[in-house]
């Protein structure tokens, strides 16, 4: 299972080493999958509701969760999130990805709803 990450969970000592692995070739396909879709919009729409300020302007008021959810994909959409993807390789190492250089197309058919 993928997990996000940000910038700022890392150990300082690890930092290094997975912003220096974020510009190396992929192994894996460049394509959001739907878990790790769920996973980045939950854990935003989480932050949006404990208090966190969006990446893009709101206009609306928020009045329920649902408007948290389109606020987190939009920020997705236009590429705001500075989240990195963990994932899992079969040879029990892990490649990092940046969330903006992954593409949705698997995943837009969530994105209307």
């Amino acid at each position: 299972m993928a997990s996000v990450l940000t910038y700022t969970k890392q150990p300082f000592d690890e930092c290094g080493k997975v912003l220096g692995s974020l510009d190396k070739p992929k192994v894996s396909k460049m394509i959001m999958t739907k878990y790790e879709f769920n996973r980045v919009i939950s854990t935003r729409t989480n932050q949006i509701a404990h208090g966190a300020t969006p990446f893009i302007e709101v206009s609306d008021e928020i009045k329920s969760n649902m408007n948290l959810r389109k606020i987190a994909i939009e920020e997705l959409k236009q590429n705001k999130l500075p989240y990195c993807i963990k994932r899992p390789l079969p040879n029990n190492k892990y490649e990092f990805v940046k969330l903006g250089d992954l593409n949705l197309s698997a995943v837009k058919y969530m994105m209307d709803l």
